[in-house]
């Protein structure tokens, strides 16, 4: 199976932010409880204040929630317009071997470097690592039964029909 993509910054973007909420969304929300509570302790150890600590808890949420949306945001800009991110992409997912062609790079990997495959509203994720992972937007597949047979196709490959 051929697919031609060409990714963009928002494709990057999607993808950051379906990365973040799956895999650190939790730890970062625990931490922010922890944290939280922390400070209220130390707020609140000497004399209880039911005012001051709705006000600074509404304070400290609306901050962090802030900081992350920031962070997040600021991943739009960091892949760079000519590296090896963004722009057209060609792949062809053959029997043993998945090939790629860019307009300054060309090279080819085993399937068995694919670990997993995970699938947001937008695109197909294949992992090759914790972090890292091909980026295939749904909108370069002709309709909804190529997605579905490229998603056959990497179960098949991954052993997880």
């Amino acid at each position: 199976m051929k697919i031609t993509t060409d990714i963009t910054r928002q494709d990057y973007y999607e993808y950051v932010k379906f990365h973040f909420f799956k895999s650190y969304l939790k730890r970062i929300i625990i931490s922010g409880a922890f944290a939280l509570l922390a400070i209220l302790y130390y707020i609140n150890k000497d004399e209880f204040s039911l005012s001051g600590t709705i006000s600074f808890s509404l304070a400290f949420i609306l901050f962090y929630a802030l900081t992350i949306y920031i962070g997040l945001s600021k991943t739009k800009k960091l892949p760079e317009k000519d590296g090896t991110i963004l722009g057209v992409k060609e792949y062809e997912f053959g029997e043993e071997t998945i090939t790629f062609k860019t307009p300054k790079s060309e090279g080819s990997f085993d399937w068995s470097i694919i670990k997993k495959m995970e699938e947001s509203a937008n695109a197909i994720y294949l992992y090759t690592d914790a972090e890292m992972a091909f980026v295939i937007p749904k909108r370069f597949f002709i309709n909804k039964l190529e997605i579905e047979d490229f998603k056959t196709l990497v179960k098949q490959k991954l052993n997880i029909v």
